[in-house]
């Protein structure tokens, strides 16, 4: 059955968020950071005050917004790195096809404010960000998502620092696929589909029992919570480094979660006896019944649901992640957006491994 997608984000930034990354403090917000004047001394700065600073530039914090980040230091050269690797290191098989029609600008300004590198973040293939002569202290890395949202980091000179861009849909194709391969040998398959031979059969006579059987042991299977139905397990269980969600990142898209468990419904149900129709017809039906039951307006299947358990239906085992993976790019009826700054603030898609000289 399908779900509506929960909002983007991506237009507005979201409220404060703090959360651990590499023992990193995350934070959203705005403020200000500190110029130095034309002579090489802080502005208004005693010399307590220019201790204070020494101390807040040698305690980096990354943070997401502009806060401050210490007294600029003048006169000093450095360096940095800024590397950005997939994790898968490259999204397979086809992620390639799908030429994003937005790009994910990114700024590097030093500690003065001033602007030292400008570039376009690659989230596919990953980015190496790398500058020779910087002034010493904090350099702030922001990069632009779609809807104009700015995600900013701050980093500490004279380091290499690593990120991750984790490609979810890997981790849940590989999950969906076991999923898939294990229930479709499983002793509630082997009943239905035992039901199902003896029904259809049955049905000549006017004998519906054997037919009921067969559907109560789906609907106990497949039902809103039920062990089939794959939404929770999506928002409770770990998969890879990351606990995926409701969309799920892939180079410079997210997809979203609702065709994993139509395929697995498609798959299973032919294994288990049904036909093509009795599965999307039951699936339809389902919908109604779930919108009568939640007050929404009543309604079918949509056509990604329909096109998600058909697909499931005509593939033929065993499962692999790379057919799924294949199967949700190149259908067009799957719901897709950006890669989000939803995603990559929530501490999910873009993670900090380490930072070294």
């Amino acid at each position: 059955m399908a779900e509506t997608p929960p909002s983007q984000g991506d237009n507005a930034a979201p409220g404060p968020v703090t959360h651990a990354a590499g023992g990193a403090a995350i934070a959203s917000g705005g403020g200000s950071q500190a110029n130095a004047n034309a002579g090489g001394t802080t502005t208004g700065s005693s010399d307590a005050k220019a201790s204070e600073g020494k101390k807040a530039s040698d305690k980096i914090a990354e943070t997401f917004g502009k806060e401050r980040t210490g007294e600029a230091k003048q006169g000093c050269k450095c360096w940095v790195k800024i590397h950005f690797k997939p994790d898968p290191p490259q999204p397979l098989p086809n992620e390639q096809k799908n030429k994003p029609t937005f790009s994910y600008d990114y700024v590097l300004r030093d500690v003065n404010d001033k602007i030292v590198k400008k570039g376009v973040l690659d989230l596919r293939n990953g980015s190496k960000i790398e500058v020779k002569d910087i002034c010493c202290g904090v350099c702030q890395l922001k990069v632009k998502f779609p809807g104009g949202v700015w995600k900013s980091i701050k980093l500490a000179t004279d380091r290499l620092h690593r990120y991750l861009i984790i490609n979810e849909l890997w981790e849940a194709a590989k999950y969906m696929a076991k999923e898939m391969n294990t229930n479709a040998s499983s002793w509630n398959t082997k009943v239905m589909r035992a039901s199902n031979t003896v029904g259809n059969a049955a049905l000549l006579a006017g004998n519906l029992a054997p037919k009921l059987v067969a559907y109560g042991e789906l609907v106990e299977r497949t039902g809103p919570g039920r062990p089939w139905d794959h939404k929770l397990h999506f928002s409770r269980k770990k998969m890879g480094k990351t606990t995926p969600g409701a969309w799920h990142t892939w180079g410079h898209w997210e997809y979203f979660r609702d065709p994993w468990s139509n395929m697995h419904f498609g798959y299973i149900g032919r294994a288990a006896g049904f036909s093509r129709t009795e599965l999307v017809g039951g699936a339809s039906l389902a919908q109604w019944l779930d919108d009568k039951r939640t007050g929404k307006p009543a309604s079918a299947d949509p056509p990604q649901d329909t096109a998600a358990i058909n697909a499931g239906y005509n593939m033929r085992g065993p499962i692999t992640p790379e057919m799924l993976i294949r199967e949700i790019e190149n259908n067009p009826k799957y719901q897709r957006r950006p890669h989000s700054y939803e995603s990559a603030t929530a501490g999910r898609s873009i993670q900090k491994v380490k930072s070294g000289k």
